[in-house]
């Protein structure tokens, strides 16, 4: 018996078997049946309920040996979907709610995490990105900040570059806000496989999504590679799912606050610092003689590079 899964996959939770709904094999041509079908040596019966005049595929029986079944044996096994299909979708209804119930005390858990690491830029994304890797069961994650007509890209281990917008699947996000959510990427022509090539990592699944403030993309995090399902015959490779989306655009609410907040403090701390630079210099020249032309102009020297914050400064008189 396989049920949908969250991750819009077949899953037997007996046998830890995935399935992908696709044509590409008969589980997964069960979603698109109305009736019960025989393929080789096997009899599957599709699960669909109704919800709000929708139907609703929820599942499948897989009788191994069912082309030995007549009409007879085959209508019998009928007798049980609706039971069956209410059962699952019950199921499905359940697990939903306790989705949402454990979405909610992660989302409280993480604004509270953000909220205490707004203060440091450098800090708060790399809060971001464990957050997200964690909500989504990725096993990387990037983010990029939108200054302008750049990004600067961070990642987990520290490092940092400045690159244009026009750049990679990052930029095209950036620019127009689209979700891009890539089940192979190799197959996709916006991925440079260049830093799989340097590194010897392997880039399978992406999941990358804007973080928005108040209508404006602040930020874009770019998700590498959902985990796969450990299983007892083996791992079940898995994709990123609508609710992997509907999950980052929730926490992302909370990042874009606290990455807004972040800059309106580091602006704040400037606008500071420069006070405190103005204050100096006239503090010095109100104690200096008027007459002292090197000191005054070595005080005006001094201010001019704590504003500029430069490592050299010239004054010309004129």
């Amino acid at each position: 018996v396989y049920h949908m899964d969250p991750n819009a996959m077949l899953f037997d939770p007996i046998s830890n078997k995935a399935v992908a709904v696709n044509e590409q094999t008969p589980e997964g041509k069960a979603a698109t049946k109305d009736a019960a079908f025989i393929q080789g040596k096997d009899l599957y019966l599709p699960l669909h309920t109704h919800s709000e005049k929708v139907e609703v595929f929820v599942g499948l029986i897989v009788v191994q040996g069912g082309s030995a079944f007549d009409e007879a044996a085959i209508k019998k096994l009928q007798g049980i979907v609706p039971i069956c299909t209410m059962s699952l979708r019950n199921l499905m209804l359940h697990s939903s709610v306790r989705w949402q119930v454990d979405k909610a005390e992660a989302m409280l858990m993480m604004a509270n995490q953000l909220s205490r690491d707004n203060l440091d830029e450098r800090v708060l994304v790399q809060s971001i990105m464990q957050t997200a890797k964690s909500l989504t069961e990725s096993d990387r994650c990037s983010i990029f900040l939108v200054n302008g007509s750049m990004l600067q890209a961070f990642f987990e281990d520290g490092k940092s570059v400045t690159m244009s917008i026009d750049s990679g699947i990052a930029g095209h996000v950036a620019k127009t806000g689209e979700t891009v959510n890539i089940r192979e990427a190799y197959e996709d022509a916006r991925f440079n496989s260049a830093v799989d090539k340097a590194t010897g990592y392997r880039t399978k699944t992406i999941l990358c999504m804007p973080v928005h403030y108040e209508g404006s993309i602040v930020a874009v995090a770019q998700l590498i590679n959902k985990k796969s399902k450990a299983g007892k015959i083996g791992d079940i490779e898995r994709v990123y799912s609508k609710r992997d989306e509907e999950l980052f655009m929730t926490f992302s609410t909370f990042a874009g606050v606290s990455l807004r907040n972040c800059r309106i403090n580091a602006n704040l701390v400037t606008e500071k610092r420069k006070s405190e630079a103005v204050l100096d210099v006239v503090q010095m020249l109100s104690d200096t003689d008027i007459r002292d032309v090197n000191q005054i102009v070595s005080h005006v020297m001094l201010g001019a590079k704590k504003l500029l914050n430069a490592d050299r400064s010239s004054l010309f008189l004129i």
